[in-house]
């Protein structure tokens, strides 16, 4: 299957011309990622279209267009087609190519259905310029009927810019319906919008950081917030990264954590200099400089949140997870050719875990018994771009670990060590 929106594009690979070139440059298809809706009405662990089950797909397409397609595949042999948005449609005008994952979300707003909610998209023409221009496209949140197409709506406050990256939707009080979502933008903000409501005129944003600017300041978040659910407050954690421009190193980067007070199903801004001054948008002086791990095996209390700055050209360049206390990231940094080398330079990839308290050391990665600063990160063989990591516990002959692998670079969290030892296994089918 192809969508109608790529076929005149076929005939460029197939003639294998013209060839890419700045002014021509590479033809992109159906290149984002796929979510999945599944309805078991009998609940009896299998799908069958007859018993009235229910599998969609949801597909974005990054650089492929300014639209998303869903696809009703119920019965596999009989796939169907759900429904398209696109940026020509009436309230969806401002879809910019969708890049973010189509996240599958039951909300009290939409009764019987699903919902889908994503990130406006990624606007090319003002991102992909260095430095980058005003966004006129790709601000907001769209959230969607999952079943029907039919928009429920788009988020929008006011100095929102373009939201391409994967967003942060969460079930705050457990009741199964998601109240909360959390999105960055590519202005370097950091953004909350309380959905609990069952009027979606009533859901309210608020801008929680504002960490970018101009120059060297310039920072884009292009990935999703990572969000910890804590007693007294909610961890945000993300870091920003042009990806886009691998070999810029004009700005610089940092990894952020964010401290969210607001942990009921509503709530407003984050910092404040004095006790009697009003809540407001964070910005970079209310947060700790963690760069030089000053607080290494101390218990200090951080008010509002703390930043770690990247080296020169550093990218965080995937979603930050965290796992036992301790936040995990990948970046990449451009490194010079070495000379007289003709080889391809894919930069140096490091994966980092880091204390989410203070930005700390926790893994003992040079098995030296002491924690230090450059504890805090690995590099990662290979180079380029190192996977978004994942959290994977494994079992192998009754014993469990539970790495966090990028690609096939794992650690594990809280051990010492700088890697997981992994066995060879076999298996066949007779």
């Amino acid at each position: 299957m192809i969508f109608p929106e790529f076929l005149g594009k076929l005939k460029r690979l197939r003639d294998n011309s013209p060839d890419i070139t700045t002014a021509d440059p590479k033809s992109y298809f159906a290149d984002g990622a796929v979510s999945i809706y599944q309805k078991d009405v009998n609940s009896n662990g299998k799908l069958v279209a007859a018993d009235g089950d229910k599998v969609y797909l949801y597909i974005g397409m990054r650089r492929g267009g300014r639209f998303a397609y869903a696809l009703d595949v119920s019965d596999p042999d009989v796939p169907k087609f759900l429904w398209k948005i696109n940026n020509g449609m009436t309230g969806f005008e401002e879809l910019g190519q969708t890049w973010s994952t189509l996240r599958v979300a039951k909300i009290r707003a939409v009764t019987g259905d699903p919902v889908v909610i994503m990130g406006a998209g990624y606007d090319p023409e003002n991102e992909d310029t260095i430095p980058a221009t005003t966004n006129n496209k790709g601000r907001g949140i769209f959230v969607v009927n999952g079943r029907t197409g039919a928009l429920v709506k788009h988020i929008m406050p006011a100095g929102m810019g373009s939201v391409p990256g994967d967003l942060a939707v969460v079930d705050r009080d457990g009741d199964g319906n998601f109240d909360r979502i959390y999105a960055t933008d590519t202005k370097g903000n950091v953004w909350r919008t309380d959905i609990n409501d069952v009027d979606p005129a009533n859901w309210t944003s608020y801008q929680l950081a504002t960490l970018g600017g101009s120059g060297a300041n310039a920072r884009k978040f292009l990935n999703k917030p990572d969000v910890v659910f804590g007693s007294s407050f909610d961890t945000i954690l993300v870091g920003s990264g042009d990806r886009e421009h691998p070999f810029e190193n004009a700005v610089v980067n940092r990894f952020y954590m964010l401290k969210d007070s607001n942990i009921g199903l509503t709530g407003g801004l984050l910092c404040k200099t004095l006790a009697a001054d009003p809540y407001r948008s964070c910005v970079e002086s209310d947060l700790v400089d963690v760069t030089s791990n000053p607080y290494q095996g101390t218990t200090a209390t951080i008010p509002h949140g703390w930043y770690l700055t990247l080296g020169t050209g550093e990218k965080v360049v995937g979603n930050a997870i965290s796992v036992a206390g301790t936040a995990f990231f990948g970046t990449n940094q451009p490194t010079p050719p070495a000379p007289g080398v003709c080889s391809s330079n894919l930069g140096m990839a490091r994966l980092y875990a880091v204390g989410i308290e203070a930005g700390a050391a926790r893994i003992d990665t040079n098995a030296d018994g002491v924690l230090t600063t450059a504890d805090r990160s690995e590099e990662v063989k290979g180079g380029g771009f190192p996977p978004t990591p994942v959290y994977s516990p494994v079992c192998v002959d009754g014993k469990c670990g539970t790495p966090v692998c990028t690609g096939s670079h794992c650690i594990n969290p809280g051990e010492t060590g700088t890697s997981t030892k992994r066995s060879r296994t076999y298996w066949y089918k007779k």
